[in-house]
């Protein structure tokens, strides 16, 4: 079983959550697998697999920049994203939106620290909100001005063996409200010896499709490409690893 919502690193959530869904999937003989481009993808393989060319890592950072205006779909631009709410009425920081993505990318964070032959000491968040300075038309539909136009959710991990893992997801209706933003969707930047810059982008390439789509695609790609190793898998829980991560061999 596939999923690109979720149980990518099911022991995030607990011991008892994960050795029920790992006693399950060994009963009925199926192998469970939570893949994706972010989360699933971007830090999980791409991120942790460059630390592969470092011979000290102090930190990893990972910025995300999606732009929302152009989708079209109302329930996800503003049940799922957040974008429209009003902080006067409820803080979607504190609220069940924000314990849904930390839960989600929690896993993230749980997934590094395996790889990285560590454990995870502590995760702080520092999510942040923009207003819109006035009426934004976007094509979901309207955001009024004082509502949410921008979400950032941000976390910090930090590991037993020194490193820190950062996460900047920055959910946009209107990319000039940030200033100058990072290019493409994802910028990812190992502090160490030596230092590595990456910057990821995904773009559609039919001008008459709507630009989100190229980031579905590149989700239900992943999944499609997974099968024949999922498949091979043994029953339990699957996650890929990155190839010969840093774990600390020469410091």
């Amino acid at each position: 079983m596939i999923s690109t919502a979720g149980f990518h690193w099911p022991a995030a959530q607990g011991a008892a959550y994960a050795d029920r869904l790992k006693a399950a999937a060994l009963q009925g003989g199926v192998t469970l697998a939570g893949l994706g481009v972010s989360p699933g993808f971007v830090v999980e393989r791409l991120a942790l697999g460059a630390t592969a060319m470092c011979a000290e890592v102090e930190s990893i950072t990972m910025q995300e920049t999606v732009d929302a205006s152009a989708m079209a779909s109302p329930a996800f631009v503003f049940d799922l994203m957040g974008l429209g709410s009003d902080p006067a009425k409820a803080d979607i920081r504190e609220g069940p939106l924000a314990s849904l993505y930390t839960a989600l990318f929690s896993e993230v964070f749980h997934h590094a620290a395996a790889a990285l032959g560590t454990r995870l000491v502590s995760l702080e968040p520092d999510h942040q909100l923009t207003l819109a300075p006035h009426d934004l038309q976007i094509a979901a539909g309207t955001i009024a001005r004082g509502t949410v136009a921008a979400t950032h959710w941000q976390w910090r991990a930090h590991y037993e063996n020194g490193i820190s893992l950062a996460m900047s997801i920055l959910w946009t209706a209107d990319r000039s409200l940030h200033g100058e933003t990072p290019p493409g969707h994802w910028l990812i930047d190992i502090k160490g010896r030596p230092n590595v810059h990456m910057t990821l982008d995904i773009e559609e390439p039919d001008p008459s499709a709507p630009p989100s789509r190229a980031l579905s695609d590149a989700t239900v790609a992943v999944a499609l490409n997974a099968i024949p190793d999922v498949l091979a898998a043994p029953p339990g829980l699957f996650a890929f690893m990155p190839p010969a991560p840093f774990k600390g061999r020469f410091t």
